[in-house]
């Protein structure tokens, strides 16, 4: 990879030089090719959360009954799984023709339960069966924030359009309402799919009336969403200078806990400082983008947006076949989300290859035609030579500088990729692409190695009992115990939430068997630590591959032993020994 990046700008930098040299010579001067722009998808990083309905919407707890109110006890205590029972057992007491209104409330809370959880369907669900009973008995109040908040579930699911035929609605009943502060609210969300769908006119529009609201005091707290909101206007009409103004102004001024906020500054940033061509601050916000955005647990959206932003850079510095692999890997990792700009991607590999091919027949017919020049001018060779000398003298200078600029930034660029933000352990694609490796060396030259498949025991009551701060505690102290235990040839990596994969190189399913063993006996030291009320312990599938076995069956074998070691109560290893008869080859070493 560093080979192609020098190559490529030394190339860039003699084409420079080449332009100055027919500049003396009063030669011809050679153009570079224009870059290629990316288009990002749209509604790519919401401004606005869901939460943020759920927090100014209005839960009437007068009107559940006794397993609703337990049930909104738990959803405000973020106990969500267990909202979820109760709020089932509420809704199934009620008859919706004797107590609309109480059948309508316990409805509204059950979609904001679900959402909590990720079930967005389920919760879109329940807010339509509610529209048509609160338009029957004619709620107003009710069927307006009923109206907004399928609107506000839409936007949370990247659907603009259809976020917005319901915003319009909510915002009609509102201002019929006459109620200030909900039609304020429902404008925000309107000016996040506006600007999602680049509709510049109608968003410039609307941030102008939206405005006066801002000024007052009760809103000052979302000064930073206005100033964020005039940035990206300023963008879209090309304004690049003032949307940095404002985008910095509103890193400012927003909440430090605001981490997707924050997050999306930086990749506003990075993408107003690129098309002013300033690489450096552009890849020093993308960075931060990255960096922020791994303590927020970003969207599938909002990560997609990144990785091609990613690519946009690596583009513009001529890192072509870099930014086809981050387009590739998109689309190994989310098969079924396809990414339109892989077309574009590819066209741009493809142009750049020819246009890298025409600088170098052009570079050779002018250095012919140079040396034409030099022999008919040979009065003016000394003084040739001399200007040369200075020039290749800059250009070396140039070239160390870029090289020293391009290692920082290429170093930054493959540590996200291949690392785990939080365990600081290998990421996905990056452990599989290494079990890929090791298996091949295993069908060519018969190096042996293991691979287990281990899974955290109760991972998720943890965080359901301590919070995710410290679940996430737990994943750092499970990464730190693999570096201080395992070997430097061993490899492990984080495949999934509280899921990772261990590769053992030379190592006999007896040898990894102990390790797995060793490890398991210092997983409890983590609880005591962190003072925690639930055991910490794993679940480990353990299996040794198989000739031309294909990678992801190896997985698939090591899954199904792990499978059968929670099957059987945690806390446990199971081997596997590599023949197809899984049933009949299972040990089980508690």
């Amino acid at each position: 990879m560093q080979y192609i990046t020098t190559r490529n700008d030394i190339r860039s930098l003699v084409s420079k030089f080449t332009i100055l040299l027919f500049f003396f010579l009063n030669l011809l001067l050679v153009n570079k090719p224009l870059a290629i722009e990316i288009v990002n998808p749209q509604g790519a990083y919401p401004l606005h959360q869901f939460s943020m309905l759920t927090e100014n919407s209005t839960i009437n707890i007068s009107l559940l009954n006794e397993e609703g109110l337990i049930a909104y006890q738990n959803y405000t205590s973020e106990n969500f799984l267990q909202a979820k029972s109760y709020i089932n057992q509420s809704i199934a007491m009620f008859n919706p023709d004797e107590s609309p209104l109480e059948y309508i409330n316990t409805l509204i809370l059950r979609s904001f339960i679900a959402y909590r959880v990720g079930d967005s369907i389920n919760a879109l669900q329940d807010l339509h069966k509610a529209y048509p009973i609160s338009s029957k008995y004619e709620f107003e109040q009710v069927n307006a924030e009923i109206l907004l908040n399928i609107g506000g579930l839409h936007q949370g699911r990247n659907e603009h359009n259809i976020a917005l035929e319901y915003l319009n609605k909510a915002l009609l009943k509102f201002e019929q309402q006459e109620n200030q502060e909900r039609s304020f609210l429902t404008q925000l969300l309107r000016m996040t799919s506006l600007l999602a769908n680049k509709r510049t006119l109608d968003a410039a529009t609307l941030l102008m009336e939206i405005k006066p609201y801002f000024m007052k005091t009760q809103y000052q707290g979302l000064a930073s969403y206005y100033l964020q909101f005039k940035g990206e206007v300023e963008s879209l009409q090309g304004k690049a200078e003032s949307s940095i103004e404002s985008y910095e102004t509103a890193l400012q001024v927003s909440s430090s806990n605001n981490l997707m906020q924050i997050a999306s500054l930086h990749l506003l940033l990075s993408k107003s400082y690129a098309s002013l061509k300033n690489m450096s601050l552009a890849i020093d916000h993308m960075v931060k983008a990255f960096s922020v955005a791994s303590k927020a647990r970003p969207s599938f959206y909002f990560y997609q947006t990144l990785q091609l932003h990613r690519a946009n850079l690596l583009e513009q510095l001529e890192e072509f076949e870099a930014a086809y692999r981050v387009t590739q890997n998109l689309i190994e990792d989310n098969a079924s989300k396809p990414i339109e700009d892989l077309q574009t991607m590819l066209n741009m590999h493809a142009n750049f290859q020819l246009n890298i091919q025409k600088q170098e027949n052009q570079l050779l017919k002018e250095n012919n035609r140079m040396q034409a020049v030099q022999l008919e001018n040979k009065k003016t060779l000394n003084q040739f030579y001399f200007v040369l000398v200075g020039l290749l003298f800059s250009i070396s200078i140039l070239l160390l500088l870029l090289f020293l600029r391009s290692r920082k930034h290429q170093k930054a660029l493959e540590q996200i990729t291949h690392t785990d933000g939080l365990t600081q352990l290998y990421s996905r694609s990056r452990v599989l692409e290494l079990l890929t490796h090791h298996k091949e060396l295993f069908d060519r030259n018969h190096l042996r190695f293991c691979v287990a498949i281990i899974d955290l025991d109760y991972f998720k009551k943890i965080n359901d009992t301590h919070g995710h701060v410290t679940g996430d505690k737990v994943l750092k102290k499970f990464g730190e115990i693999c570096k201080n235990t395992l070997r430097k040839t061993d490899i492990v990596g984080r495949i999934g939430g509280e899921e990772f994969l261990l590769i053992l190189p030379d190592t006999t399913i007896n040898n990894a068997k102990d390790v797995c063993n060793m490890l398991n006996r210092k997983l409890p030291d983590i609880g005591l630590e962190l003072e925690l009320s639930i055991k910490t312990t794993a679940s480990i599938g353990l299996v040794s591959p198989s000739k031309n076995e294909e990678t992801m069956d190896i997985v698939k074998r090591a899954d199904k032993c792990l499978y059968e070691a929670k099957e059987s109560g945690r806390n446990n290893i199971v081997l596997e020994n590599g023949t197809s008869n899984f049933a009949s080859n299972v040990t089980r070493i508690i």
